[in-house]
């Protein structure tokens, strides 16, 4: 039955224009979120790590799709090709496996993270970390351990060691083992650029388990084939740092053809190993034979005893040629001795006679230099001189000394000469011995070829093995080693700059969306007009609770009331000319703004020049006096008493004399009651004689029955709805009102407009025409007003 009472335009009639206005008017809240979004994201990509793209390429050999077959096609007759197949899709899996990225993380110590503890972006430094951190002596469990200390310099030799629970551990040496509780500790300087770095620096050191840091690298890693009908692999990796990410796919590849390799060797390798145990077996017997050849040679003094013999020919007649050189040059020795010993005077003595001795033939030159000089001076002087007695003596002394230096020569050639006789006797006896040496050598040589051929036989089967390792088949080749590029993956400069202005218009969007689904309450001309029949009058919009028209007032407001008065005089039509009208205001529930629109329409009239009368007429919860100052008696006091006359409760007001209020008075105790007695009507009427406009403040409908009480009174009635403030379910009541004609002459006023929302038929005031006053307010309040 409710939706009988309902005029309201159809709901499948879609105005996008009343959509888009919900949140045009909110623009400068679109514009404040797009700023704010925006410098959010300019923070963001101002403080956040940048992240870099690193890529490599390999070539995989599939049957199916072309492989590497052909480049090995020079040991085929090695049968080096054979059992090496592989797919494409069993490679991706592989190169993506935990334990090859595990592998490839302890090679290049990629669990250890190095971050500059940097307060507004903490860095994480890869190839420009200061130090390098290594653990020796660890226990067991130190791959699954998690730990975070700090490393400060201190100076170039000294750092601190600070624990995670940033407590100082101590100052140490670099390179210094330091024992912890997950081994010993060391570290050291890098250099940088070629030198060591003495700036300071504060780093955090992370040991990352090795279970976190593979499941880390692997979600990052990006292992995929280039198209379904190729052999190409792509794999790349999203890194803080360029060359970690680099050197991690490179050797993420190296150790998967290292691999690959080692599982396609396994036979070969076997066999390599049995042959190399084999001659370790050989070389030690052909070693025992070699050292008994050895042996016999250093035991008989030979090294081939074919040429040996001829050597020992060529010896004998050598040894023999010394022996009559050395007896000849003691011949000389000897007659040298027994001159100079047969020589008893101070005489000149031979020179440079005596075989090979250059000592003694210099003594014997500078004996006769002596006996030169002394025979010199001698001439001219006495023997007593002391220059000839200091000759003598240097003489005597000389002359000792050239006799044993003689000596000394005969007794080496003297041994010289014994020692050749010796060589020549075993000459003679190595060549006496030659032909039995032949035969026991010719025994021992041929053991020594049976185990050398075995040997050699052995060498090239290794070869062979050696060369089937090295040369079969690897599963890949490099296309592109890995290579990052210069711009970073994130964060994008541009993608954050349309994110953070779709968000910024997003979300007031979303916002004002919400906030509209779930608002109920009546906003606009368009919720009136969608719920009620009842005429529309206008909008009265939002001003302080307690401001008043006043005369010559170009305000919005002022605007806004006068219009209202306009269109109340086309619903006053029927009235006679020579009666007042009488018009009642009234609410659905209480502060809905009915006395403040009572006031301010009786104002507009009274600044008209119309006698204008405002009754106060809410006699429960009367709010006149929070506007005007009106005296506590009032119209209740009248219709209670008998005595006195109503012109006692009436003032005039004080800006405007054409305007009097009688006010409510004290609260009765049976309000109902009172309205309905006949002297209120007979109050009505008498003042229909005395004034042109009468308004009347009356209680909200959906509480009390008082309005209901004097409704036929009025001319007409004002039924006031708050903006923002009534719920929408609550229009049911005047339409209600209004379909059963409870209240004469029922039309709306929309009170407590906001600007924004409109207050008429979209119209607005303060655009033109001279209605603003604002031209003087600076542009800033204009715009958030």
């Amino acid at each position: 039955m409710e939706k009988n009472y309902i005029k309201k335009a159809s709901e499948d009639n879609f105005n996008i224009r009343e959509e888009l206005e919900k949140y045009i008017i909110h623009w400068k809240w679109f514009i404040v979120s797009v700023i704010i979004f925006v410098v959010l994201g300019g923070l963001y990509v101002r403080y956040s790590v940048p992240t870099y793209k690193a890529t490599a390429s390999i070539k995989v050999k599939d049957d199916t799709k072309g492989g590497l077959a052909s480049e090995l096609a020079a040991f085929s007759d090695l049968e080096l090709l054979s059992g090496a197949k592989s797919n494409v899709d069993n490679e991706v899996a592989v190169l993506s496996s935990k334990t090859l990225i595990g592998k490839t993380i302890l090679q290049l110590g990629l669990n250890y993270n190095y971050v500059t503890d940097a307060r507004i972006r903490p860095t994480p430094v890869y190839e420009d970390s200061p130090i390098k951190i290594k653990f020796s002596d660890t226990i067991k469990r130190f791959l699954e351990k998690d730990t975070l200390f700090y490393v400060k310099s201190k100076s170039i030799k000294q750092f601190e060691l600070i624990n995670q629970n940033e407590e100082k551990v101590g100052v140490f040496n670099y390179d210094k083992p330091i024992n912890t509780k997950l081994g010993n500790l060391i570290v050291s300087r890098k250099m940088i650029d070629d030198k060591i770095s003495d700036k300071d620096f504060l780093l955090s050191v992370e040991l990352v388990s090795l279970k976190k840091a593979i499941k880390n690298y692997k979600d990052r890693l990006t292992v995929e084939p280039l198209s379904k009908t190729t052999s190409i692999i792509n794999l790349s990796l999203v890194d803080v740092s360029k060359k970690r990410a680099e050197d991690f796919l490179n050797h993420l590849i190296y150790n998967y053809e290292a691999d690959a390799l080692y599982d396609k060797n396994i036979v070969s390798r076997n066999t390599a190993e049995f042959i190399n145990n084999r001659l370790n077996i050989i070389n030690q017997e052909l070693e025992g034979v070699e050292k008994e050849t050895e042996s016999f040679k250093k035991s008989n003094q030979l090294t081939d005893i074919a040429s040996e013999s001829g050597v020992y020919i060529q010896n004998i007649s050598d040894v023999e040629k010394k022996i009559i050189e050395t007896e000849t040059k003691n011949k000389v020795v000897d007659m040298m001795s027994g001159i100079f010993n047969s020589n008893g005077k101070n005489e000149l003595i031979p020179a440079n006679i005596l075989p090979d001795n250059g000592t003694a033939n210099n003594l014997i030159e500078q004996y006769n230099t002596l006996l030169l000089e002394r025979e010199r001076l001698a001439s001219g002087t006495t023997t007593k001189n002391s220059a000839i007695i200091k000759l003598d003596q240097q003489i005597a002394s000389l002359k000792s000394t050239i006799r044993e230096s003689i000596s000394n020569l005969q007794k080496s050639l003297n041994l010289e000469l014994r020692n050749l006789n010796s060589q020549a006797g075993e000459i003679m006896g190595k060549i006496t011995k030659i032909p039995q040496q032949e035969r026991q050598f010719r025994i021992l040589a041929r053991q020594q070829q049976i185990k050398e051929g075995l040997y050699l036989y052995l060498l090239q089967k290794r070869e062979e093995a050696e060369i089937s390792l090295n040369v079969t088949s690897a599963n890949s080749k490099f296309i592109d080693k890995a290579g990052a590029e210069d711009t970073p993956v994130s964060p994008k400069k541009a993608l954050i700059l349309l994110a953070s202005i779709i968000l910024g218009l997003l979300i007031p969007f979303i916002v004002i969306y919400i906030l509209d689904l779930l608002d109920s309450k009546v906003k606009s001309i368009h919720d009136i007009e969608n719920n009620l029949s009842a005429p529309y009058l206008g909008g009265i919009p939002k001003v302080k609770e307690n401001e008043l028209i006043k005369q010559g007032d170009r305000t919005p407001f002022a605007e806004a009331i006068r219009i209202v008065r306009t269109n109340l005089e086309f619903m006053l039509n029927g009235v006679k000319k020579q009666q007042s009208k009488v018009i009642f205001v009234t609410s659905t529930v209480p502060k809905e703004g009915k006395t403040f629109v009572t006031l301010n329409l009786a104002s507009s009239y009274a600044h008209s020049g119309k006698k204008t009368l405002l009754i106060g007429l809410d006699i429960r919860n009367p709010r006149l006096q929070e506007y005007v100052d009106v005296p506590e008696k009032g119209i209740t006091n009248y219709l209670i008493s008998d005595n006195t006359p109503i012109s006692n409760y009436i003032v005039t007001s004080k800006e405007n004399p054409n305007l009097d209020i009688l006010p409510a008075g004290k609260i009765p105790p049976n309000p109902s009651d009172l309205l309905g007695s006949d002297r209120l009507e007979e109050l009505i009427n008498e003042f229909r004689s005395q004034y042109d406009y009468i308004l009347v403040d009356t209680a909200p409908v959906s509480l009390v029955t008082d309005t209901l009480i004097v409704s036929h009174l009025a001319d007409m009635f004002i039924y006031v709805i708050r903006s923002r403030y009534l719920d929408k379910r609550a229009l049911l009541i005047p339409e209600k009102l209004y379909q059963e004609k409870k209240l004469p002459n029922m039309s709306v006023v929309l009170n407590y407009v906001s600007k924004n929302t409109g207050y008429g038929y979209g119209y607005g005031y303060g655009y033109g025409y001279g209605y603003g006053q604002e031209n003087g307010k600076p542009w800033y309040k204009k715009l958030w007003k």
